[in-house]
């Protein structure tokens, strides 16, 4: 197997935090990797040394294969709001498009529409600026996927789709012949995409092959080993410890590489393994008062001529986790504004008699 992408000795610190020190790993042809740790760690930082938008404290190296085509997915989609769907995915392409001739430039275009029909964006004439994060998502994806690049790197792929993308786009991936580096916290999908994972723990790199499931096996076995390790290293010290607290006179004579190494010792039995969950999402939660939090009596919200909310009435309760799904465009995202009062249907509604009541308590 070929090696797309080799890295040598890459680092990246914020301030006095260091995300990752001197790390390296290889991608080979073939191989689907997802990149996973706890949010804060450098899993962005990362994607974006890669993509050349960031640069490594420690040098180093960052060596793709020649000739192959690469194409990148970050988290926020570079767009102008004003152009057509179809305008913003050909102008963005260019790097890619301009070495086509017109036969193959074609047929770029009918894969784009393709994957726009299967994302549920039928109409590549309308407005960026008429979609919403999880439909501008979709056409990040579409413009990426109809490079037919050799390699894909993609930084949270599945964040702001819906069920049905996720889906075509797990079915995508799995059936693809590419070579794939991705972050992700979607486990169904990991398991469904990916033969390898590679974790980001305490700055270092580590490799495993196989499912989520096994990851989990081989990552205990690790720390238990490196646990293991550390209690014998601490036995070790015990013992020169003792002989450090003698007199200076016991000590006459003695190497100085022993003093030396206890110190290396104690360095080494000092460090303390933290296991940090990785999780969907790291909530922090608030203290309130009473047990009903939002009331929401006949709540309406209108866009133009466009529904968004009929009439809602709920009352959310103190410690109630309540999930919000729906399609791409349906207006979760707007509902969640009209919770948290960044909306109020006199911005937009048309109907004077529709009326928002929410009191948090």
């Amino acid at each position: 197997m070929a090696s797309y992408l080799q890295i040598e000795n890459i680092s990246k610190s914020y301030g006095p935090k260091v995300l990752f020190e001197h790390i390296g790993f290889n991608i080979n042809e073939g191989d689907k990797i997802a990149l996973i740790a706890p949010n804060g760690t450098g899993k962005t930082s990362l994607m974006r040394i890669l993509a050349g938008k960031d640069k490594s404290d420690s040098g180093g190296k960052i060596m793709f294969l020649k000739d192959i085509r690469i194409a990148f997915l970050e988290q926020e989609y570079e767009h102008d709001p004003q152009k057509s769907i179809m305008q913003q995915i050909m102008e963005h392409s260019t790097g890619f498009t301009k070495n086509l001739d017109q036969e193959h430039y074609w047929e770029y275009e009918r894969r784009v529409k393709k994957l726009l029909t299967n994302f549920r964006l039928p109409d590549p004439e309308q407005k960026l600026a008429e979609l919403s994060g999880g439909e501008l998502k979709r056409v990040a994806i579409t413009e990426m996927l109809a490079s037919e690049a050799d390699f894909f790197i993609m930084d949270e792929p599945t964040n702001h789709l819906d069920i049905d993308a996720i889906e075509f786009l797990e079915n995508y991936l799995s059936r693809s012949r590419c070579t794939l580096l991705m972050v992700t916290h979607d486990r169904y999908f990991l398991d469904h995409v990916c033969n390898t994972i590679m974790e980001m723990d305490h700055g270092a790199i580590y490799t495993y092959k196989g499912n989520y499931e096994n990851y989990l096996e081989k990552r205990d076995e690790r720390i238990a080993n490196h646990n293991a390790e550390t209690d014998k290293v601490r036995n070790i010290l015990r013992r020169e410890l003792e002989w450090m607290r003698s007199t200076p006179q016991a000590r006459t004579g003695k190497a100085k590489y022993r003093i030396n190494a206890f110190y290396d010792l104690k360095d080494r039995a000092s460090q303390t393994y933290t296991r940090k969950q990785i999780s969907l999402a790291e909530v922090q939660g608030a203290s309130r008062l009473g047990t009903k939090i939002i009331n929401c009596k006949d709540v309406s919200f209108y866009y133009g001529d466009k529904c968004y909310l009929d009439r809602f009435t709920y009352n959310f309760q103190r410690y109630e986790k309540v999930g919000i799904v729906g399609r791409n465009g349906a207006g979760k995202s707007t509902f969640i504004n009209l919770l948290t009062g960044d909306f109020t249907p006199e911005m937009v509604c048309t109907d004077p008699v529709e009326y928002r009541e929410m009191t948090p308590e």
